[in-house]
């Protein structure tokens, strides 16, 4: 009886076992991804390069917790955009953006860059033609960590220099983490424990003096997708 007994508490103890594992196996695979400025924020000398692609489909945009993005249907065209990360001094504007942590540029034009604590904000752009954007009031993209519920809403503005020409610009960058889930991209590439970032940004450019002004109104919304393998967004 007594051997009885032992074996009996020796296969409880297995099955509570068991029981703990299956839960911190649950709780890993559920744990969602969290975007960190030692990992996701940009650093001189990174190079991200982009693939352009044509829908075919409606592009799912669903948000939400454990959401499934189908991007099988994208069709590749032959769009290539390179974005390097260098130093200022190396821009043909440094003069104008003293403040600026980094640049990024595509071949011609430049995103002068600062990181300030947890925040990484747009300092200005300058078109590669002259035309210089500056913002007194930085734009704030990130402020780290972000994970799936984040919100952040900034307002940016500063004097615009077009050629001989004056002006202003403000305007305001929204950003919300608004889904977790699975990615799937062309060529059966399924990506895991994704966070999906929506971008709204809103901007106005006042330039020259009425009657010899105009006023550029823009709305663009953006949908990222990272992973926890890749830096920058896999889509």
């Amino acid at each position: 009886i007594p051997k009885g007994s032992l074996r009996l508490k020796t296969i409880r103890m297995k099955k509570i076992y068991l029981s703990l594992l299956t839960c911190a196996l649950a709780l890993t695979a559920s744990a969602q991804l969290t975007l960190t400025q030692a990992f996701n924020q940009p650093a001189i000398g990174n190079v991200n390069t982009k693939k352009g692609y044509d829908s075919t489909t409606v592009i799912p945009k669903n948000t939400g917790a454990s959401q499934s993005w189908n991007f099988t249907s994208l069709v590749t065209n032959t769009i290539t955009e390179v974005s390097t990360y260098t130093t200022v001094a190396s821009t043909p504007s440094a003069a104008s953006f003293p403040l600026a942590s980094m640049a990024e540029s595509d071949g011609a034009a430049y995103n002068y860059w600062r990181a300030l604590g947890t925040n990484f904000e747009l300092l200005g752009i300058e078109d590669g033609a002259g035309s210089i954007i500056s913002f007194t009031n930085s734009a704030i993209a990130a402020s780290f960590p972000i994970n799936f519920g984040y919100s952040n809403t900034d307002t940016f503005g500063g004097p615009v220099s077009v050629t001989t020409t004056t002006g202003t610009v403000n305007g305001t960058i929204q950003t919300n983490a608004t889904g977790s889930g699975t990615v799937t991209l062309p060529g059966s590439l399924v990506f895991t424990n994704c966070l999906q970032l929506r971008t709204v940004n809103t901007m106005t450019i006042l330039v020259g003096v009425f009657p010899s002004s105009f006023t550029l109104n823009t709305i663009s919304t953006d949908y990222n997708y990272y992973n926890g393998a890749q830096k920058f967004p896999i889509l």
